[in-house]
């Protein structure tokens, strides 16, 4: 069984690797700060298109270079862990989300984001969670029957994915239109990701070669037609250089990551569903 999770760096932090999490650094075409790890500019890649696609030049790397029975991503700070949050914490979580869904009655716009987040400050700990991660999925994944492993998704209390993301609804907006001429039938799981209060975030997952393959030729080619028309409507002339598309394609992406998972779901393919832990030393 072959089992890679790329571990998106940019910067030095504590090194995750093991036969399962494999470091990579994204952005490395450009990037002034060489890392002493696999770069995302070798093979065929998209590595100088980091500025805009972010995380998502790992993403294609791995569809273009490695052969594996399943893909992954994550951070080098937002990692997969196998934990279980306690029952008092998610009352309280819980709580808290409701609480916030009432006074949006009364406030409207107050939002809390409900997520079941881990917080790591200390080295030795993220390490040994990795260890711990690498061995539940080996096991979980060994009869090749699971289709996808995904995050907890974050639920928005007082506004849907479309308003929180305010600041993008132009290009949300003209990739809904894109995908209704060319793409009809993502169309619809794209348009309730945005309209919903549930996201499936920051591109993490790990998916079957297949599942896979079929996000990858999605995602990517919806990608491609946003930056082209861009282009075509002289929104822009450089997007890897005008600092107002910085990151543009990645939340893009993030609410198709979304969208392919819950189209997964409603698929019955599947899903197994874990927390995520967040890297966070005292010193930062």
């Amino acid at each position: 069984m072959n089992i890679k999770i790329l571990v998106a760096y940019h910067k030095e932090s504590i090194l995750i690797e093991n036969e399962i999490f494999m470091p990579l650094q994204v952005g490395k075409q450009f990037s002034d700060n060489i890392l002493e790890m696999q770069g995302d500019n070798e093979g065929d890649n998209i590595s100088d298109k980091n500025s805009t696609y972010c995380e998502m030049t790992a993403v294609y790397w791995a569809w273009k270079n490695l052969s594996c029975d399943y893909y992954g991503l994550c951070h080098y700070r937002r990692l997969f862990s196998c934990a279980h949050i306690p029952i008092l914490k998610r009352l309280k979580l819980n709580l808290s989300y409701f609480k916030a869904k009432i006074l949006n009655f009364y406030m409207p716009g107050h939002c809390v984001c409900l997520n079941s987040m881990i917080q790591i400050s200390d080295e030795k700990n993220i390490i040994s969670s990795s260890k711990r991660f690498a061995q539940y999925v080996e096991e979980k994944l060994a009869d090749k029957s699971i289709h996808a492993i995904v995050p907890y998704p974050i639920y928005f209390s007082g506004l849907n994915i479309y308003r929180f993301f305010g600041d993008h609804i132009f290009h949300f907006n003209l990739v809904l239109e894109i995908l209704k001429e060319k793409y009809p039938l993502f169309y619809p799981n794209v348009k309730d990701c945005l309209f919903g209060n549930r996201l499936y975030s920051s591109n993490m997952f790990i998916m079957r070669h297949d599942v896979f393959n079929q996000y990858c030729s999605l995602i990517f080619s919806i990608l491609e037609e946003h930056r082209k028309k861009l282009l075509e409507m002289r929104w822009c002339y450089d997007l890897e250089n005008e600092k107002c598309f910085a990151r543009v394609s990645g939340y893009i992406s993030e609410i198709l990551t979304s969208a392919f998972v819950m189209m997964l779901i409603k698929s019955n393919k599947k899903i197994q569903m874990v927390h995520v832990a967040y890297y966070s030393p005292d010193n930062i």
